[in-house]
């Protein structure tokens, strides 16, 4: 730079200096509540603190609130006690036909499980789906709203940047938790197909979504306490840390890591306008009404044709020694594995109706249906994400995990024999 290009850029910062002074006026402003509030959580352990009342306050809302919608509550009460209209009017015109059994089922076992369309499938999908999405999202909105997930992120950027992720992740993981849809179509996100790789793998395997999860508390925490839905927590976390930290090594690790930094813009804390925040929740429940709670229904449906038609003993028959043998599981659960190739929480309801069946047994099954293959939509997503390689890379991977988890849960049962 010559010595007159250094006098003209002199001369346009004493320019600027000049208009600043003049237009410009600073003056000491007093710190609000909001503020003071903001700076406390932006300290990494009053943060973390926060993160922890948040989750324990949204699994109470899952039990308390979706209680009241199960079969003590509203739908059981004023919904299928009603039994007129299938006593009556079904049974008169559909008795001793498939379609009655298609339709109906066997309700001796109760309407969770009696695995008829207008039985199982409108529990299922009113009773135990829509309730359990409801709270997810009511609680994401008006965490949305009042400025709290920017702040998550940077907590979570801590962590997941140790797995070959950025704290952008939990947004998509979040996402996922209420549905794995719209959670891996968020994995578009993340920076770089490295990142979006390991998210969308991880997203797959190791996130459940509502649906499943609202069915897995009916079942497994009605059936044998809390303590085992603990432990099936516990496995996910351990396996969504531990495939992204396999995958980031595989996948270069630290090396890959140094031009994908966390850079976010925080937001003040603000007071949700209750408009705009149900206005958000209704959309939000709208789009999973009218996309995702349909399929559970067709799931039930397929199902009890599948069964109907013999094809599930056929399967059972195939497969069944090999599973019962690595998984340690009855031949009853074969089935059930089966059909959550279509519908996970239909196939985690059907686990109810195996007599004997023990905690280990169930939350080994639990843990298969979760980690294997995700529902068709979601591969679209992972096809329009990730490419058809690397969808097949995921879906592989998926397998293997879900066989070598099985096999270690069944082996860790017969060594130390825990439950």
């Amino acid at each position: 730079m010559g010595v007159e290009e250094r006098d003209r850029e002199k001369d346009k910062w004493a320019c600027i200096d000049y208009i600043v002074k003049r237009t410009v006026k600073f003056r000491e402003r007093k710190a609000t509540l909001l503020d003071k509030i903001d700076e406390i959580t932006l300290n990494p352990v009053v943060n973390l603190a926060i993160a922890f009342v948040l989750l324990y306050s949204i699994f109470i809302s899952f039990l308390r609130i979706g209680h009241i919608f199960l079969t003590e509550g509203l739908i059981g009460k004023y919904i299928f006690a009603q039994q007129t209209f299938y006593d009556v009017w079904i049974h008169r015109i559909f008795d001793n036909t498939p379609l009655y059994e298609i339709l109906v089922g066997n309700t001796n076992q109760g309407y969770l499980y009696s695995f008829g369309l207008l039985t199982t499938g409108l529990y299922i999908a009113l009773g135990v789906v829509l309730p359990a999405i409801f709270i997810f999202y009511a609680w994401l909105t008006i965490l949305e709203d009042i400025g709290y997930l920017p702040r998550l992120t940077m907590l979570a950027d801590t962590v997941l940047s140790k797995i070959g992720m950025s704290g952008t992740a939990i947004v998509p993981t979040i996402l996922g938790i209420g549905c794995n849809v719209p959670g891996m179509a968020a994995s578009r996100i993340m920076d770089g197909s490295r990142q979006r790789f390991i998210l969308a793998t991880v997203l797959a395997i190791a996130v459940p979504c509502t649906a499943q999860l609202s069915v897995a508390f009916r079942v497994i925490g009605g059936m044998f306490g809390l303590k085992y839905l603990f432990f099936l927590f516990l496995i996910l976390i351990f396996l969504y840390g531990i495939i992204g930290l396999v995958l980031d090594k595989l996948m270069g690790g630290k090396s890959s890591r140094l031009s994908e930094e966390l850079i976010a813009e925080i937001p003040p804390y603000r007071r949700p306008m209750l408009r705009n925040t149900l206005s958000k929740l209704g959309m939000r429940m709208r789009s999973f009404f009218f996309g995702a709670l349909p399929w559970v229904i067709v799931g039930v449906l397929i199902v009890n044709v599948l069964y109907l038609s013999g094809v599930l003993d056929i399967l059972e028959t195939l497969i069944g020694p090999f599973l019962t043998f690595w998984l340690g599981i009855p031949e009853e659960m074969v089935g059930a594995l089966i059909i959550g190739f279509l519908r996970k929480d239909v196939a985690i309801a059907f686990f109810a109706l195996i007599p004997d069946l023990t905690a280990w047994q169930a939350l080994t099954g639990v843990v298969i249906l979760m980690i294997y293959f995700p529902c068709v939509a979601t591969f679209v997503i992972m096809l329009k994400e990730l490419g058809l390689l690397n969808m097949l890379k995921s879906t592989a991977l998926m397998l293997v995990v879900a066989f070598v988890v099985g096999g270690a849960l069944h082996g860790f049962s017969l060594l130390f024999e825990i439950f």
